[in-house]
């Protein structure tokens, strides 16, 4: 039918992006370096949850509980050039993929001795990755970019507890991300308060007097 051939063609052009990036292979790359126990091969590989993040994204799903319903859900061909045909992808093997990718990548992003460059080096190959897929062959031809940033709010809020300190009932500030920044209301640049993070983006420009060329990212870097 009509509506099957449009998911086939979906599934194609998501496969595709996700294989021009090869985000996976820095992510494999990381995992192997952190972890040298020797074990099974596990059903669910970094390809595979690309394509089903990706697919979450498209569908305006943007909550990882959606990527084995999605992985689930593909065709019979795109599951096969997966690798996950014939198993059925549950909740638990999204959660153990990603739990290994953040204990791989966390040592070194929380290790605050070293220079912000190599605490970020293996996060931003694999983000920048990602955010620049799909980018225009013609936006390579340029050598100018413009750079700009924006924050990104967490979904996470600062909780307050209160705790017995020293006899008294203490107001104890909880942040269930614990990894986004947070911008106090009093602050250099005179911002509203935040909490969360921020993308900056590196898009392709016209060179001086240089032909026009597509609006494409080229970097891109994601910070607390």
């Amino acid at each position: 039918t009509t509506h099957a051939a449009e998911l086939l063609a979906l599934e194609a052009e998501v496969l595709a992006l996700v294989d021009a990036a090869k985000a996976y292979e820095h992510i494999d790359r990381t995992l192997q370096l952190s972890n040298k126990r020797e074990g099974r091969p596990r059903v669910l590989n970094s390809r595979a949850l690309l394509v089903g993040l990706h697919m979450a994204s498209i569908n305006g799903k943007y909550f990882i509980q959606e990527v084995p319903v999605i992985l689930n859900g593909l065709s019979a061909l795109t599951k096969r050039n997966l690798g996950i045909y014939g198993h059925t992808i549950t909740w638990r093997q999204v959660q153990y993929l990603i739990s290994r990718i953040d204990v791989s990548l966390r040592p070194r992003i929380t290790n605050t001795s070293l220079d912000d460059a190599v605490r970020y080096a293996d996060f931003d190959a694999i983000f920048s990755a990602i955010a620049t897929s799909g980018c225009h062959e013609a936006a390579k031809d340029s050598l100018s970019v413009a750079i700009d940033g924006s924050d990104i709010a967490t979904w996470a809020r600062i909780q307050w507890e209160h705790r017995n300190i020293d006899g008294y009932e203490t107001p104890v500030k909880k942040i269930t991300d614990v990894d986004a920044g947070v911008r106090p209301s009093k602050n250099e640049d005179n911002k509203k308060p935040f909490f969360g993070y921020e993308l900056t983006l590196a898009t392709a420009v016209a060179d001086l007097d240089g032909p026009a060329v597509p609006k494409a990212a080229k970097a891109a870097r994601f910070r607390p």
